[in-house]
């Protein structure tokens, strides 16, 4: 079980990252500034991805670097994850819209079986929390526009491929889209995307791929993303191996 970490005061923040990281500064009073205005824990876990040089018995070691250098590959996360919002949220907008318009034809004009739009009716009352009155089949378009895109996705997931088809963007399928609401849930709550790209909670080699696929395929030819990508790839190759990469 891993041990807790120790609460450090910005002083021994820099203290720490000379230390254990390799990391000099040339004007340290301005990194301390940016680690309590950037979250510290951020931008020392998206940097580390790029710094690494390798892993010996649990332990990370580190290519000697500035703290500028640090700052630099964090702000490209930054940028990159601004950049990818706006793309998820186009996408969660459109799916919403197409969504509601042809679930509200197939129950309000009866093209659905009993069993799926009593399953429908119970995905959406239990995820809106009785912040509205119960679903029931009517004004569906409403419960729908005001629903959480997890909710969206759980809909979507029941439907049938023709109609999954209707509604999602051309070359997403319901794997992708659920891996899309996972990129927007860490997005929104601020997780940096590299955090998201090497985290290794609850994952296997294939969601591995499925995220680097997705924001490949939001930010086509990006060469920052490409960069990025290329450091998280090394990175998780570096801690499979645990062996020094040059």
């Amino acid at each position: 079980m891993r041990q807790s970490k120790p609460f450090k005061s910005i002083k021994e923040q820099v203290q720490y990252l000379k230390e254990n990281k390799q990391i000099s500064f040339s004007d340290e009073e301005s990194a301390k500034i940016y680690s309590l205005n950037h979250n510290y824990y951020n931008v020392i876990s998206v940097a580390k991805v790029r710094f690494v040089s390798y892993f010996k018995d649990g332990k990370k070691y580190y290519l000697p670097s500035q703290f500028e250098m640090w700052q630099d590959y964090y702000e490209k996360d930054v940028m990159l994850s601004k950049k990818l919002i706006l793309q998820v949220a186009d996408l969660e907008k459109e799916i919403n819209s197409k969504l509601a318009y042809y679930l509200s034809e197939m129950i309000e004009t009866g093209r659905i079986n009993h069993d799926l739009k009593y399953r429908i009716k119970n995905i959406i009352n239990h995820d809106m929390n009785n912040k509205a009155k119960d679903y029931a089949f009517s004004e569906t378009w409403t419960y729908v526009t005001q629903s959480t895109f997890g909710t969206v996705v759980k809909i979507i997931d029941c439907l049938d491929k023709v109609m999954q088809k209707k509604i999602l963007p051309k070359s997403f399928g319901i794997k992708s889209i659920k891996e899309l609401k996972n990129l927007r849930n860490n997005l929104f709550h601020l997780t940096p995307l590299n955090i998201y790209l090497t985290t290794s909670k609850n994952t296997n080699q294939q969601i591995k791929q499925r995220r680097f696929s997705l924001v490949a395929k939001l930010l086509r030819d990006d060469e920052t993303l490409a960069e990025v990508v290329t450091n998280c790839k090394r990175y998780a190759k570096i801690k499979e191996n645990t062996t020094k990469v040059v």
